[in-house]
């Protein structure tokens, strides 16, 4: 995947540790994971919610918070939603 997030668009809300954003009526969330005490996978995870319910989400946890944020644009947008 190409291109920047548009981070202007996002708002972050402290109290459950996410970012969320509005799309073309789609629902954006970014949510950080933090390690584990054990060790174990940490992280920014995304989901997007559609105006007619359609729902699509990461399979996996991204390091870098613009990843996860492209990723859920481009859900809304209709493109491939992994990043490269």
């Amino acid at each position: 995947m190409h291109g920047r997030a548009d981070v202007q668009r996002w708002t972050r809300d402290g109290h459950e540790a996410r970012y969320l954003a509005d799309l073309d009526g789609w629902t954006l969330t970014v949510t950080w994971t933090p390690e584990p005490p054990k060790g174990g996978p940490w992280g920014f995870s995304w989901s997007a919610e559609g105006p007619d319910g359609q729902r699509a989400a990461s399979a996996e946890l991204v390091e870098e918070i613009e990843l996860a944020m492209m990723a859920a644009e481009a859900a809304a947008k209709g493109a491939p939603a992994k990043p490269a």
